[in-house]
């Protein structure tokens, strides 16, 4: 459990300046929970009702009805206010739930490193909640597809799972888009957490390509609308070369495609934007 600090948060005058849209992100996940609740397998809805939820920050009583949290503790996470216009990847937009920040930060990295579960159910779910509000600034049109950024190979075999593809379940359950595993990684990378900006873009240069099956679909041309996933975006660079790998197939049949970057979490970094893709030498 990740429990709430007794100690007083100070937030610098950037950090207050969202309080009051964060707030609204919260009141509209919490109305709209019910509706999109009903729509959720009935195998599902079954199971609240046998394993009534529990918090996951606090550890009290999941009075939300369907979301392992309480409604205290939504209200006091750091959701990512909804801005004039979504920061642009690369031609990627990029659409995060938080801001980068405790406890999701926290629930971030006992994910990703410690095999918390628990957490990406809680994650999953408020990123596929905050993409289905209709009534957000600049709501976008869903994607036909989800495709989670996937690890390497030995990274998976050390780590045992894919933080990105837990969370890609999670999100389908309840938006209904499919996930698709239409990328695979062509080489290992240093961690980006390792690397600045520049480093960052050189590192993952090349590192994604179309899996067959995306190079059939794509060519096809029956997708043209997709969202990648990632849990957190710093620069974008791993989402542009994610994307760039994905238009590239579509490209190749003389198809155009439509890329967004859904992540759990973004950081300040976010909304820089990588100006090239160099390939490594």
């Amino acid at each position: 459990m990740f429990r709430r600090p007794r100690e007083t948060v100070n937030l610098n005058p950037a950090e207050k300046s969202t309080i009051a849209g964060a707030a609204s992100v919260a009141e509209r996940v919490m109305c709209q929970l019910p509706a999109f609740r009903a729509r959720l397998p009935w195998r599902t809805r079954l199971g609240f009702w046998f394993a009534p939820p529990r918090c996951y920050a606090c550890g009290g009583a999941g009075d939300l009805g369907a979301i392992d949290l309480c409604a205290a503790c939504l209200g006091r996470w750091p959701h990512r206010a909804d801005a004039a216009a979504p920061p642009s990847l690369q031609g990627v937009v990029l659409h995060a739930a938080f801001d980068y920040r405790e406890p999701v930060s926290t629930a971030l990295r006992a994910l990703k490193f410690q095999g918390d579960w628990r957490a990406a159910r809680v994650l999953g779910t408020l990123l596929a909640l905050r993409r289905l509000d209709r009534a957000a600034p600049h709501a976008a049109e869903l994607p036909q597809c989800l495709v989670p950024i996937p690890l390497h190979p030995a990274r998976l075999r050390e780590r045992g799972f894919d933080q990105a593809a837990l969370l890609a379940r999670h999100i389908a359950l309840w938006s209904a888009i499919p996930v698709r595993r239409w990328l695979r990684r062509t080489r290992s990378t240093t961690p980006q957490t390792e690397l600045d900006g520049a480093a960052r873009r050189l590192n993952v240069a090349g590192a994604f390509a179309a899996t067959d099956a995306a190079r059939s679909a794509l060519a096809r041309g029956d997708i043209r609308r997709i969202a990648i996933l990632d849990d957190v975006v710093t620069t974008g660079s791993t989402a542009a070369a994610a994307s760039a790998a994905l238009r590239a197939a579509a490209g190749a049949h003389g198809r155009s495609l439509d890329v967004q970057c859904w992540a759990v979490a973004a950081t300040a970094k976010s909304t820089t934007i990588p100006t090239k893709i160099t390939s490594p030498t």
